[in-house]
């Protein structure tokens, strides 16, 4: 896991698609980061899991001499569980189970997750196993679909293409409430930075805590309970 990969996108690309909700809001239920339908992810989860992203990072923060904030981390974690969530709603429905490549994605994140605290291991990996639990959901229904259509030797790129296509006509219509504090909207489709957060910034060092790679005296600043790393040595 590299800070370079969190700062790049909320989001990595491939599970872009999973967000295409129809509308979005920020009437969650206390407690609650983000709800789609009758499911929601709870911040107590998100909190969690961005503690273990946070853990994991951690020694290469220090060789780096760099920290991070955890309102990033917690960003990070928010985009996978939402995307998890709306992946295993369709699972469910479509009634597909992940293929053998996510379970050996799920190997790889557990050798991961060794480095950090046992009772964060799960979170960590159902959260960075989410890539591969989408792909793998996309590849089958574009299979189905395609077999359905008679194409009988579909590329890779047309599967999950189709695949993609599918999941994107499951999920629009799933409006999904998103906790303002967390700084993230949906907007055309992905959950991206909300220009404010939950409030409107009036100090310089409110937006600096917007900026997407804020200046590290700023960062050094922050209280040890809202930064990760060890920063500049």
């Amino acid at each position: 896991m590299s800070l370079s990969r969190i700062r790049r996108t909320l989001v990595p690309a491939v599970m872009a698609v999973a967000l295409l909700s129809g509308c979005s809001g920020n009437g969650t239920a206390p407690g609650t980061a983000v709800s789609i339908g009758d499911d929601s992810v709870s911040k107590s989860e998100v909190s969690r899991v961005a503690d273990a992203v946070c853990r994991s990072i951690e020694d290469n923060l220090s060789e780096a001499g760099e920290q991070v904030r955890l309102s990033e981390l917690k960003q990070y974690a928010l985009s996978l569980l939402t995307v998890r969530m709306q992946a295993e709603q369709v699972a469910d429905e479509q009634g597909i189970e992940p293929n053998a490549a996510y379970h050996q994605d799920v190997v790889r994140v557990q050798g991961e997750a060794e480095t950090i605290p046992e009772d964060l291991r799960d979170d960590y990996v159902t959260a960075l196993s989410t890539e591969a639990y989408l792909t793998s959901l996309m590849a089958q229904m574009g299979e189905r679909a395609l077999a359905a259509e008679g194409v009988t030797t579909p590329s890779e790129e047309e599967i999950m293409q189709r695949g993609s296509q599918l999941f994107a006509t499951q999920v629009v219509e799933r409006g999904a409430e998103v906790d303002p504090s967390y700084g993230a909207v949906m907007e055309e489709g992905a959950l991206v930075l909300a220009e404010t957060g939950a409030s409107v910034p009036v100090s310089g060092p409110a937006i600096e805590a917007l900026t997407e790679e804020p200046n590290p005296d700023y960062v050094g600043s922050l209280p040890e309970s809202q930064r990760c790393g060890d920063g500049p040595r």
